[in-house]
C-alpha cells in the first residue's frame, strides 16, 4: 500500500511538470530493465524500481562533474530516484550480481528541462544535486514568485515569496538526502524542477 500511494503521489507532481520526464528502470531477475536508457535530458528523472531479489543501483562510470550513487534496490528500499545534471553517459551495476552481467548504462543530453520560462524570462535553480544552499535565479523581478518545497508525497516543507529581486536561495542543509520538489509561480506560469539533496 505504501509503496503504491509513493507512485501515486509521485504521478501526481510530475503532471505539474511540463518539461521533465521519468525514466523507470525496473531491476530484478538479476537484470535492470531496460539495460540501456537513452535520450535522457538533463534534469529528467530516472527511477529504479524494485521487482524482485536484493540488488543495489551502483554507479561505476559518470560524466565529470555528476553525483555518484550507491542504493539497495530491495523488498524495504523499493525504489531509488537520480536526477542527472551532466550529459554524458552514465553506467551502473548490481553489486553483487554484476559478475552475471547485471549492468545497465542511461545517456543524458543537455538542455530541455532544466528551466522553464515565466513570461518571456528564464527562471533556473542551482547546483542540483545541492549539498547545502539552492539558488534561484528569476528573470523578471517586476512581479513577486512563490516558491514552495514539497517532499516526494506532496508535504509542504517551505514557502517563500521573492518580490523585487532576481536572486534568491533556499538553504536545504537541514534535509536529509533525497528528491524534493520546488515549484515556482510567476505570471500566472508554474515552474517545477525536481531537486536532490546529497551531503
Amino acid at each position: 500500500m505504501k509503496r503504491k500511494l509513493f507512485f501515486a503521489a509521485a504521478i501526481c507532481l510530475l503532471h505539474f511538470n511540463t518539461r521533465a520526464t521519468m525514466f523507470t528502470i525496473h531491476v530484478g531477475d538479476f537484470a535492470f530493465s531496460p539495460a540501456a536508457t537513452p535520450n535522457v535530458h538533463v534534469g529528467d528523472t530516472v527511477m529504479w524500481v524494485w521487482d524482485s531479489g536484493s540488488h543495489t543501483t551502483t554507479s561505476t562510470g559518470i560524466p565529470a562533474g555528476a553525483a555518484a550513487w550507491d542504493h539497495d534496490i530491495k523488498s524495504s528500499s523499493p525504489s531509488f530516484m537520480y536526477v542527472p545534471t551532466v550529459a554524458g553517459t552514465y553506467n551502473f551495476k548490481c553489486t553483487p550480481h554484476a559478475s552475471m552481467g547485471m549492468t545497465g548504462s542511461f545517456t543524458v543530453i543537455a538542455a530541455a528541462g532544466i528551466a522553464t520560462t515565466a513570461g518571456d524570462k528564464q527562471i533556473s535553480v542551482y547546483p542540483n544535486p545541492v549539498s547545502d544552499v539552492l539558488n534561484i535565479s528569476l528573470g523578471d523581478e517586476s512581479t513577486k514568485a512563490l516558491v514552495t518545497l514539497t517532499d516526494m508525497t506532496g508535504r509542504q516543507l517551505s514557502h517563500m515569496v521573492i518580490s523585487g529581486q532576481k536572486q534568491a536561495a533556499i538553504a536545504l542543509g537541514a534535509y536529509a538526502n533525497g528528491q524534493y520538489w520546488l515549484s515556482i509561480e510567476q505570471n500566472g506560469k508554474r515552474f517545477v524542477q525536481a531537486v536532490l539533496v546529497q551531503h
